[in-house]
């Protein structure tokens, strides 16, 4: 498996920046504290500590494994509902600049994944509703990090921005009783320009084998 992951790449897309809007029920006010930026844009921030991202806990969101980041979605609130900025081209480092997106729905108790890319990086984005249960191991043999592992819990509760780069294996769960929602700003085109090239992903999910598990 290291060699099949050894080969990475990372390239430029064109500058965007990408807003989320929604009208919900109460509003609730997300208050993200000193570590709104953790990460934000490829810096490695303070050092990592705890158990990965506890529900509510902005203290929480800090990755362990390099090249990964996790910072919190700061969401503005009045009486119309909320907004929150996804990323921005001037705060998001180049190598990450998205080239399309998309949205899902998981329905409760469904897993995507286990998976990684050999070159695409995906930008995740977990406003709720919803929650999911984040796993990453990194499986890059030069990384600093290599075969590290982390559990996130992300949604509605920790809304938040999530930056997974090639060569770490990551899926997730909802583990809430509604459908999730999750939206990602992959900065490669699905199956490259006009659908004609293979698609960049190496598959865990159909290994009875595999030592990803999503439990």
């Amino acid at each position: 498996m290291a060699a099949a992951l050894s080969k990475i790449s990372l390239g430029d897309g064109p500058l965007l920046e990408a807003r989320f809007c929604a009208t919900i029920g109460p509003k609730i006010q997300h208050n993200c504290g000193p570590h709104a930026a953790f990460l934000y844009g490829g810096s490695e921030g303070p050092a990592p500590k705890g158990d990965g991202c506890l529900p509510g806990d902005s203290q929480q969101l800090e990755a362990r494994i390099f090249g990964v980041s996790c910072r919190p979605l700061r969401r503005y609130d009045d009486e119309r509902g909320w907004l929150a900025e996804i990323f921005r081209q001037d705060e998001l480092a180049g190598e990450h600049f998205p080239v399309m997106a998309y949205i899902s729905v998981t329905l409760p108790g469904i897993a995507r994944g286990p998976h990684a890319h050999r070159h695409q990086t995906d930008l995740f984005c977990f406003p709720g509703p919803g929650e999911f249960r984040v796993f990453l191991w990194d499986e890059r043999p030069a990384s600093p990090t290599f075969q590290a592992s982390q559990v996130l819990q992300l949604g509605e509760s920790s809304p938040a921005v999530l930056i997974v780069p090639p060569g770490v294996v990551h899926g997730y769960r909802n583990v809430s009783s509604v459908p999730a929602l999750v939206c990602n700003f992959a900065n490669r085109l699905y199956r490259g320009p006009g659908r004609l090239e293979a698609v960049d992903e190496i598959r865990f999910e159909d290994d009875a084998d595999s030592p990803f598990r999503l439990e």
